[in-house]
């Protein structure tokens, strides 16, 4: 009983199981069979082939498919027959003319002189040797240079079909001497079909959502999708299901994906690291939720940058719903980019560091990088102070004096004595004008931030004291660079000098410009828009000079530094 278990398919792995035994059957790629077939046809099959792509999409077995073509009993034809000896000998890996070597673990020059030996003797059955050698970008250097004159000049009875996953690492000179066939990721709805006939020829059940989360993780890779699917079946008790799925792979569900999300994009740092802290509690991983985040604004920048839904075919309708919703929060298309920029670029300080920490990390200076105004309230540092030095400066909004009406009527009634009658201090707002933050202005209400762009550069130079400290507080190696940092208007931007041409390749990207324009506009109490521009040091003379002992000395409290 043993025996007849052993000798079936019972404990075979499925991408072994259902391995295509005809080219008709290889999913995907459609050029490449073409390309063989009709070599085959006209007896113009190359001495050396080169096959490139991603894992799992069907080099080696495109590679037995050809040694069956070439050394089939019923002659050289575009399809194997799978009848006779040599075309079964193939199928279950016992040919000897069909001989698979592993670069990997056969890397020195040794091997391949060993090899060099060997290919000079003829077929021991059949009419070619087939030399499959898979990974051979791990060859060494010294092992290619050896394999250069073979792969030149073969002999008439031998075929080589080298199969790698990164064709940038072979040699050009081994390149060049091989006909290169690229092999295409598996697209998604080909995939699901695919898993779809598995799963009817195992006669097992599967959600359809099941079936295209499988395929969405595999990407691309048919014998990853296989593979997570004989994990699916082996763990669920009758129907493969979507929650099934999510519970074997620890992913989140889409629905907590795009929680977290949406306050991303909203800039709310509070609710996405609460939305965060549920989907871990819920049982996913924190790597796999990271990589769910990049895949969502990753797809959000595609949607906003070319508005073709069609190219997002792995989105079911609802999916896409969502992801509409999400990218409308977004007014300016670099602010998604600095987002996926900030979930992608931050790499570990340290290999004990907890992936949790990471993503925690990724998620807060996402959402700082889209500029929202509640981004900076988790942060006392930033947020607090700008409650203190904001109203003095600039007029309070329109939503905020009914609280501060009360301590002014006594100044009030002082300037409107033909109101008399009324001691009354609510007269003595005038509607139209609003109430002052300060009693002592005489003259009328200074006009709204923004009206010019004057204006905004010396409300900035009022205020550049309170931005640097902010910037102190956001990132301490970089205040430096704005200590005297010459400022000028350039049309409704705001430019800022920067004397440090390094310092100002790490300052402008979207992320970091993004997160000083939220600075800017916290010690502003305005949205502005922010620009970096490279100033020579030797630029500014005295002006520079001084404008460095000023702030200086109000940052370190020195009051013995005075103008220069």
């Amino acid at each position: 009983m043993c025996a007849s278990i052993l000798a079936g398919d019972s404990l075979r792995a499925l991408y072994n199981k259902y391995r295509p035994q005809r080219f008709a059957d290889v999913a995907g790629q459609r050029h490449v069979v073409r390309i063989l077939q009709n070599a085959l046809v006209h007896k113009r099959v190359s001495h050396a082939y080169l096959f490139s792509g991603e894992r799992g999409t069907g080099k080696t077995t495109v590679g037995r498919i050809l040694a069956k073509a070439l050394n089939c009993q019923r002659g050289i034809q575009p399809e194997p027959c799978n009848d006779c000896e040599h075309c079964r000998s193939v199928g279950n890996e016992s040919f000897l003319d069909l001989i698979e070597i592993d670069a990997a673990s056969h890397t020195s020059v040794n091997d391949i002189r060993d090899l060099r030996e060997k290919v000079r003797y003829r077929p021991a059955s059949g009419r070619y040797k087939v030399y499959l050698i898979d990974e051979v970008h791990q060859l060494s250097r010294s092992a290619y240079n050896a394999f250069l004159k073979t792969l030149e000049e073969p002999p008439d009875h031998a075929v080589f079909i080298l199969a790698t996953t990164d064709p940038h690492r072979v040699l050009p000179t081994v390149r060049s001497r091989c006909q290169h066939l690229r092999f295409k990721r598996i697209d998604h709805a080909q995939m699901i079909g695919q898993l779809e006939r598995i799963v009817g020829l195992e006669e097992a059940m599967a959600d359809d959502q099941a079936l295209a989360l499988i395929a969405r993780n595999a990407e691309g890779s048919l014998r990853d999708a296989l593979g997570l699917l004989e994990q699916g079946l082996a763990y669920a008790e009758n129907r493969l299901t979507e929650r099934q799925m999510r519970e074997l792979l620890g992913t989140a569900g889409y629905e907590g994906v795009s929680i977290v999300a949406a306050a991303i994009a909203r800039g709310s740092v509070g609710d996405a690291m609460t939305a965060l802290a549920q989907s871990i509690d819920d049982g996913a991983d924190p790597t796999a939720l990271h990589r769910q985040l990049v895949g969502f604004f990753r797809a959000v920048l595609m949607l906003l940058t070319s508005r073709n839904e069609s190219i997002l075919g792995q989105y079911s309708a609802d999916e896409l719903a969502v992801l509409r919703e999400v990218a409308n929060n977004f007014a300016r298309i670099r602010q998604p980019l600095a987002v996926v920029e900030a979930l992608t670029e931050r790499p570990p300080l340290t290999a004990a560091r907890p992936p949790q920490l990471d993503l925690e990390l990724a998620i807060v200076q996402a959402a700082l990088a889209t500029g929202a105004e509640d981004a900076l309230r988790p942060l006392p540092a930033v947020e607090a102070p700008a409650v203190k030095t904001a109203a003095p400066s600039y007029p309070a909004p329109a939503a905020e004096p009914d609280p501060q009406a009360r301590p002014e009527p006594a100044g009030a009634a002082a300037n409107a004595p033909a109101a008399g009658l009324e001691p009354s201090p609510k007269p003595s707002v005038d509607p139209g004008t609003g109430p002052e933050p300060e009693p002592e202005p005489e003259p009328e209400p200074a006009p709204p931030p923004g009206t010019g762009d004057s204006d905004l550069l010396e409300r900035f130079e009022a205020v550049r004291e309170r931005f640097i400290a902010l910037v102190r507080e956001w990132d301490p190696t970089v205040q430096g660079q704005f200590l005297g940092a010459p400022a000028r208007m350039e049309g409704s931007a705001l430019v800022l000098g920067i004397r440090q041409q390094f310092a100002l390749d790490r300052l402008d990207s979207p992320a970091k410009r993004a997160g000083l324009e939220q600075i800017a506009q916290t010690a502003l109490g305005e949205p502005v828009e922010l620009r970096l521009e490279h100033v020579p040091s030797d630029s500014g003379g005295e002006a520079y000079t001084a404008r460095i002992a000023r702030a200086a000395g109000e940052l370190l409290g020195a009051r013995e530094i005075k103008d220069v």
